[in-house]
């Protein structure tokens, strides 16, 4: 029997053999040390990926097992994924908050974001975005009229009835031309300005609403996608934020490992997944929600054992990244037209699509701020050019629009390139012509589970509500329902 004095004795004797063992063997004791702190590589679920679809499915699933139940892999260093803000010098040393990836949320009324951005205490912007308080521009900054702007929106209107009646012949056909061909026939109806005008409408409404080049997408390219009400409103409180409430909930703390890439999953062994990382060694679970962007399962990012059933890649197959960039820009003084939220350009005919959209951010954020977009084909264009080229191309269409000696430098910038992006390869899904027709089940199935025992969750496998905030919500959700379902 061990006694009270005899225990204290053992308890003393035991730490002196610590100390004489850390004399003796700094790097044992160390050893030792990283022994005991040593995080579980074993998990009950795994979820690969810390954007609003892996973030949403984790907080769900922790809140029914309990956060020690599971583990999330996340490759960059921050939570988020395209959910991305900053910080940028506003002057004076003051700040001003943007976001860089998602930045509206579409649909207010029945939106889970907006009801996640109220639970989390992120602010919203005062109003909604009123696209219709526009001007629209030549590129030698000549404004253009509103008759003139009209015609075009009903040269628009044309290409879309003309679209919708190639949708009715190819319905029940596993055709799919894609849009290519009825834009150069619409195009070609008209010549000089006209047809540039309706080119930036074109790219305007479709590139910039889907990321996606006209000659890539399907026919279907809006299939079966449902728009909520309400109107939209940019998050001002940041984005990221609403991401980041979502570590801590009912069910605990996450444990969110940053900086780790999972670049294999494998299913060889019945009772158990294997999960291999770049740099961090291998993880364990009996199940797994895989949330990465559709670029990076497009790229192989992932490489699985046995190789992605044919339903999935298939899937992959007739789905792409397309690409939407920011350039934001923080200037010491306003010196465009305060109350006009909007500010549309017609691209010359060299440079089809650029810089065709920029919004004022100054009611939202309280700073004299632009943020500029570009789409598709002139996006990755901008993106094999450094920062400053691409804020000094669109300071020189700026002066164009105000005049050049009433633009200042701006304070300070930022551009994305999220083509370029090694955990995105793109900003978000569209579907894009393919032999067969890609429709909705495209989507659906890149969300197919492995065996009940893979999950998949990410904007691109919502057929409802791709290429959006919300849509990624939507699908972590149903990773989780599914996921627990199959425990039962």
């Amino acid at each position: 029997m061990i006694t009270a004095l005899s225990a204290a004795l053992l308890a003393t004797a035991l730490l002196g053999m610590g100390a004489a063992a850390s004399a003796a063997d700094p790097a044992a004791a160390c050893h030792s040390r990283k022994l005991a702190q040593a995080p579980t590589r074993e998990a009950d679920v795994v979820v690969v990926g810390a954007g609003m679809a892996g973030m949403t499915a984790a907080r769900d699933i922790a809140n029914k097992l309990g956060a020690g139940k599971l583990i999330v892999l996340e490759a960059r260093n921050r939570v988020g994924g395209r959910c991305w803000t900053a910080q940028l010098d506003a002057g004076g040393g003051s700040k001003v908050t943007v976001d860089l990836g998602a930045g509206w949320i579409h649909g207010l009324s029945g939106n889970p974001v907006t009801a996640l951005a109220q639970q989390a205490g992120v602010a919203l912007a005062g109003r909604n975005t009123n696209y219709e308080n526009n001007q629209l521009w030549l590129w030698d900054g000549t404004e253009v009229s509103d008759a003139k702007e009209a015609a075009w929106e009903r040269k628009y209107d044309a290409f879309m009835a003309a679209l919708a009646r190639q949708q009715d012949r190819l319905e029940g056909s596993n055709s799919d031309p894609g849009i290519s061909a009825l834009v150069t026939q619409e195009l070609g109806k008209l010549q000089g300005t006209d047809q540039l005008g309706l080119r930036a409408m074109l790219n305007i409404n479709i590139e910039h609403e889907y990321a996606g080049a006209l000659g890539l997408l399907s026919s279907w390219y809006d299939w079966d996608t449902d728009e909520l009400g309400g109107g939209d409103k940019f998050v001002t409180g940041g984005y990221q934020k609403l991401v980041e409430s979502l570590v801590q909930g009912p069910g605990g703390k996450l444990d969110v490992r940053l900086g780790h890439k999972v670049t294999g999953i494998d299913l060889k062994t019945a009772n158990r997944i294997v999960i291999t990382t770049s740099n961090k060694g291998t993880f364990t679970a009996k199940r797994v929600v895989v949330a990465l962007p559709l670029g990076v399962l497009k790229q192989g990012g992932l490489q699985w054992q046995p190789p992605l059933p044919s339903t999935n890649q298939q899937a992959l197959d007739k789905l792409s990244m397309g690409l939407l960039n920011k350039l934001v820009l923080v200037f010491p003084r306003v010196f465009w037209p305060r109350d006009l939220e909007v500010f549309n350009r017609v691209a010359p005919q060299n440079t089809p699509g650029a810089w065709s959209e920029t919004y004022n951010m100054l009611s939202h954020t309280g700073k004299p701020v632009l943020v500029a977009f570009n789409a598709a084909q002139y996006a990755a264009h901008l993106e094999q050019k450094t920062a400053a080229q691409v804020k000094d191309e669109y300071m020189a269409v700026l002066k164009k629009l105000f005049g050049a000696n009433n633009v200042p430098e701006p304070i300070s910038y930022t551009v994305t390139a999220w083509g370029q992006d090694p955990y995105a390869f793109g900003s978000y899904s569209f579907t894009k012509s393919a032999p067969g027709g890609a429709f909705g089940a495209a989507h659906r199935n890149t969300a197919a589970p492995i065996g009940n025992r893979v999950f998949f969750a990410g904007e691109h496998t919502r057929p409802d509500c791709p290429a959006t905030a919300h849509g990624a919500l939507l699908s972590g959700r149903k990773a989780a329902t599914d996921l627990l379902a199959s425990l039962k």
